[in-house]
């Protein structure tokens, strides 16, 4: 076999398995097949580049029929996932997702809030959406609104949804019980001599407070001290090389109105005191998180153990990194703030809200968080894996239509006027849909760049024609109507669209944002478009296939704008 056809096999796999023919994908796989071919890398990735550009000019249609003919036999390695916990009991365990309502949820926590609901179900247990809501600075109902419609748009119902904040006063108890028992003080200092003590692993003098002194400055905490006067610490262990055990802070005064309980308190816990002991006191005892509080598991037992309350059983897995998007709330957020993604529902963005804006179904997210399973091995991944599982999802049922992008015109002397019938589907039974034709056309801007005088080429579904003049200043070629109507395999084969009937629309093109640290400004581009007139029945929040282009979501009905999904 050729390199040439070496390459082109891969290709077609490529794109096959993944919807595009991807060229750094595939070199390597064409170097262990034929080693010689790297003795010229340069002629190598020439050709790759040429192949794959030739491969993804394909139809869906086309690139299956050539993938059948190589006879690729190999299987796919299907791994049964197991979600077993060691420790974990039949019957006994209850999981929890606990966000924070101080933002928008993410494909991140996409991972943990499935992983804990299956992990639930192995087991036959419950699984609760535990709202973390003791910041009365950041958490809003805005939030909590936002999140509870994401994880049922999801498909996910949690057996019950809590708030931390309706067990304040069970909280505050739990505080002032370890005060009493000697295992939290109440802290005078101020916060820059905490963190350097912190820091060199040094005690304060208020360690060595008595009880009566801590619970009378602790009343005075909840009634008339200002912010930043005390906070109340766990006596851990100041020498501790995981510093998270150097005496952290449990409870500080917060005077901000809570969106939830208002003025009631001025006191607030910090989240390394409210997670584990709100959990306690809902029954949760078996949490599955990331890495990020594999530090904190030690103090989160110290602190059941010190508040009397029954331990609860931990694991950490790996967090999801994708390359090009940020996967955090703190990362997100002050690029919504600046103005460069237009808000927390940015089809760039892998928050919930911009996924689905952008057309990815629950199904496909769930299948790409659940595919690196409980591993604790960091992986940095792209959305390729998600994509694809777009495409899979969407390929049996959305309905096709033709549309161009930075259309440019055809003129066909000899062309007619009329109306095709022509599928919605290739093999669905979705019916047909009525396709205008006339004298004059639209194709695609990249089309049109690539056309040659005197050359044959066929219009997809319709006919063949002859280019005899073009005008590239003004975007129109002459054409005249084949006498062969016959399709010929060479001839260039272009999506259309009736310059006549076609309807206007606008087709947004989205790629990953950033490229390391630096802002990709392009990674939302707005392009001029035409679609054919039977497109008008097309609902907002619909997935369509426009043929040769992609998969798109209609995101504004009145400006007919169009989000490409994969």
């Amino acid at each position: 076999m050729s390199f040439d056809n070496i390459i082109r096999k891969h290709a077609i796999k490529n794109a096959h398995d993944y919807g595009r023919a991807d060229g750094k994908a595939i070199v390597g796989k064409v170097i262990a097949e034929a080693p010689d071919a790297k003795k010229d890398m340069k002629g190598l990735m020439e050709s790759i580049g040429r192949i794959c550009e030739d491969v993804n000019a394909l139809s869906k249609e086309e690139v299956e029929k050539e993938y059948a003919s190589y006879g690729i036999t190999e299987e796919k390695r299907v791994e049964k996932r197991e979600w077993r916990i060691e420790g974990a009991e039949q019957g006994k365990v209850v999981t929890r997702f606990s966000p924070e309502p101080n933002g928008y949820i993410h494909i991140g926590h996409v991972k943990t809030l499935i992983i804990n609901k299956k992990v639930a179900e192995a087991y036959n247990g419950r699984f609760y959406l535990k709202f973390d809501d003791t910041n009365p600075e950041t958490c809003r109902q805005e939030y909590v609104d936002a999140i509870r419609k994401d994880i049922e748009w999801l498909g996910i119902k949690p057996d019950k949804v809590l708030f931390v904040s309706d067990v304040m006063d069970k909280l505050i108890n739990t505080c002032e019980g370890m005060l009493k028992n000697g295992h939290a003080y109440v802290c005078t200092c101020a916060q820059e001599e905490i963190k350097r003590k912190r820091a060199i692993g040094e005690e304060c003098a208020c360690r060595s407070r008595s009880v009566e002194e801590n619970l009378s400055l602790w009343e005075r905490m909840k009634t008339t001290m200002k912010e930043g006067e005390a906070v109340v610490r766990f006596k851990g262990d100041m020498k501790a090389l995981n510093t998270v055990m150097r005496d952290p802070a449990l409870y500080r005064v917060l005077e901000h109105p809570h969106y939830k309980i208002g003025n009631k308190y001025r006191v607030y816990p910090t989240y390394d005191f409210e997670n584990p002991i709100s959990d306690a006191i809902f029954g949760i005892n078996t949490v599955l998180r990331s890495k990020e509080f594999e530090l904190r598991a030690e103090l989160h037992h110290a602190l059941l153990k010190a508040a009397g309350l029954p331990d609860i059983l931990c694991y950490e897995y790996a967090r999801v990194a994708i390359d090009g998007y940020p996967v955090s709330k703190r990362l997100i957020r002050p690029h919504v703030e600046s103005g460069f993604f237009m808000g927390y529902d940015d089809p760039r963005l892998v928050t919930i809200a911009g996924l689905r804006r952008r057309g990815i179904p629950p199904k496909a997210i769930e299948e790409f968080s659940l595919s690196f399973g409980l591993s604790k091995l960091e992986v940095n991944t792209d959305l390729k894996k998600l994509i694809a599982e777009t495409r899979k999802y969407y390929e049996p049922i959305a309905r096709h239509y033709y549309a161009v992008a930075a259309p440019k015109k055809l003129i066909i002397d000899g062309g007619d006027s009329g109306v095709m019938s022509i599928k919605l589907h290739p093999s669905a039974e979705m019916g047909v849909r009525a396709m205008p034709y006339s004298g004059e056309i639209f194709i695609s801007g990249s089309d049109f760049d690539e056309l040659h005088e005197l050359e044959l080429i066929r219009l997809k579904d319709f006919k063949n024609v002859n280019v005899i003049k073009i005008d590239r200043e003004k975007g129109i070629a002459n054409c005249r109507v084949s006498i062969s109507q016959d399709v010929i395999k060479e001839s260039k084969k272009l999506q259309w669209v009736d310059a006549k009937t076609g309807i206007k629309c606008v087709l947004w093109f989205v790629e990953k944002p950033f490229d390391g640290e630096k802002k990709n400004e392009n990674s939302l581009r707005e392009v001029e478009g035409v679609c054919e007139a039977a497109a008008n029945k097309i609902e907002i929040g619909e997935v369509v296939q426009f043929e040769r282009i992609g998969f798109f979501i209609l995101d504004d009905k009145e400006k007919m704008r169009l989000i490409k999904t994969d």
